[in-house]
């Protein structure tokens, strides 16, 4: 799973007149469910806020970045991701390159999963229409005479169409067994990621 943060920065800078250093106390609103990550160390704080202190030499410009963080509790299983889901975190900019280039194989997996399923959908749907020709092939076959030459193209039409489907069957099978051995790639492949 993924779980994304999100971050905001403040910057103070303070000007000390000439001739007199300056010990500053900012005062900065602490916020539900956000976590002061920098600066770090022992901060004190009130209730309502951080309380950073800076100091500034005479004559000079002081700054302090302060950054707060509160995570966003969206948290994703990695291998029900869409590939255009994955690709959309693999070119995000805000992420760090190796989650990037995570995401990048991430979607590159998922997307030979996809086009797997989509062959397989495919060829469920020749077999369904084969087996809508059979059926009025049947029907047909029932209102002819037997032994006709119109029956007997029937079925020989029939045993063509059942051997199709005995033919995509096959490749259907070798297809999910495909599937099976690519849905395994993605599931290890998150499974021994270390971000």
């Amino acid at each position: 799973s993924l779980s994304i943060s999100q971050r905001r920065a403040t910057a103070y800078a303070v000007q000390a007149p000439e001739g007199h250093d300056l010990d500053v106390l900012i005062e900065h609103a602490k916020q539900y469910s956000w976590e002061l990550v920098m600066p770090e160390g022992d901060i004190e704080a009130t209730q309502t806020h951080y309380r950073l202190p800076l100091q500034v030499p005479a004559g000079e410009v002081g700054t302090l970045a302060v950054v707060m963080e509160a995570p966003r509790y969206e948290s994703l299983r990695l291998v029900d991701l869409y590939r255009d889901q994955v690709l959309y975190y693999a070119e995000n900019s805000e992420l760090p390159e190796d989650v990037r280039e995570a995401f990048v194989e991430l979607a590159s997996l998922r997307g030979a999963i996809e086009e797997t399923q989509r062959a397989i959908d495919e060829l469920e749907r020749q077999r369904q229409v084969f087996l809508q020709e059979q059926e009025r092939l049947r029907d047909n076959l029932q209102r002819v005479p037997q032994g006709s030459d119109l029956a007997e193209r029937y079925l020989e039409k029939l045993g063509e169409q059942e051997d199709g489907i005995e033919a995509l069957l096959e490749e259907m099978e070798d297809l999910r067994e495909a599937l099976g051995v690519r849905q395994a790639a993605l599931s290890d492949f998150v499974a021994e990621l270390n971000i």
